[in-house]
């Protein structure tokens, strides 16, 4: 009898993934900065701004008022290497802020903070912000995220957005501008999803996510980033982060 209790606990440990464990990200009630990079495997110019981007690992606020998020795009894909994190909806992303600052066009590396194109690159000199704008919490299994959003003033419709982030990322392209460089990835979107926040309790707004597989990146260091916006607009009025817990 022993022995099969024993055998019926292992089973039951060796059930427990890494995908079963949780994390959970908060704000304060400040507006956290939410910094964007949009860039590309396939493009010359952006392993440099890669690593540059990678210097926001060490940033004091890192999570707790500062979000980097990397958006790897896929225009640069028929340069004759296909970025393995790329998406069209990275892209589409990008239009749309070009369209709102009434651009014609988008380029790589892209850096955006808070909704606005920067180009001082003064990455480790970012703060947070200091206005009031809600609190953000979500808890998350690499599955699914539950989010829920407190805001300063209520009587406007808001979406939520969570991505699972991979960093200490490496590939080393065979083909196209980047041929045979390493290239280092930080904060890279792996899977992501987005859905409308719903009014619970006359002062809180929630949503539940459900992310697609994750296919790349399955080794890297693990983070959770959400953040909101107002229905159909891009800017993150408010964003949280965190990373997995290690095991």
């Amino acid at each position: 009898m022993r022995a099969a209790a024993v055998w019926v606990l292992l089973m039951v440990c060796s059930c427990d993934s890494a995908d079963a464990v949780e994390v959970q990200a908060r704000s304060g009630p400040q507006r956290s900065t939410f910094v964007e990079l949009y860039t590309s495997e396939g493009c010359s110019s952006c392993p440099p701004a890669d690593e540059r981007f990678s210097v926001l690992l060490k940033h004091p606020d890192l999570w707790r008022g500062v979000v980097p998020v990397a958006f790897h795009v896929d225009y640069w894909d028929y340069l004759g290497w296909k970025d393995r994190f790329s998406s069209a909806t990275h892209t589409r992303r990008q239009r749309d802020y070009a369209a709102r600052w009434g651009k014609d066009s988008v380029y790589t590396p892209m850096l955006v903070i808070d909704g606005r194109e920067d180009r001082s690159w003064n990455l480790y000199g970012i703060v947070p912000g200091r206005q009031e704008a809600g609190i953000l919490e979500a808890t998350s299994d690499a599955s699914t995220a539950h989010v829920k959003y407190t805001p300063p003033t209520g009587g406007k419709s808001w979406v939520a957005h969570a991505a699972i982030l991979g960093s200490g990322l490496r590939s080393r392209p065979s083909s196209g501008e980047n041929t045979g460089q390493l290239l280092h990835h930080d904060f890279a979107v792996l899977t992501s999803a987005s859905a409308p926040l719903r009014l619970t309790d006359g002062m809180s707004y929630e949503a539940d996510l459900s992310f697609g597989s994750i296919t790349e990146g399955k080794d890297a260091r693990k983070a959770l980033a959400v953040w909101v916006t107002e229905e159909g607009g891009t800017e993150a009025v408010q964003c949280a982060g965190n990373y997995w817990p290690q095991r």
